[in-house]
């Protein structure tokens, strides 16, 4: 396997781990209330995820840091 696909990979797994966290703490509205930077902070990085999985799906040399 490539060391791009490497990174795919790595940056698909990161973001299902995003993603699971994300759930976990918007699915109660108290735990909304007291996470909500770090809620914040998972939307951030997914946007940012999928913004570099969709230009490596188009064909970009990806970014992951």
């Amino acid at each position: 396997m490539s060391t791009e696909q490497d990174r795919l990979i790595e940056l698909q797994t990161q973001m299902q781990e995003w993603q699971a966290e994300l759930d976990r703490l918007e699915a109660w509205p108290a735990t909304r209330i007291e996470q909500k930077e770090r809620i914040e902070a998972l939307r951030e990085k997914l946007h940012a995820a999928a913004e570099q999985l969709s230009a490596w799906l188009d064909g970009e040399r990806p970014e992951i840091s």
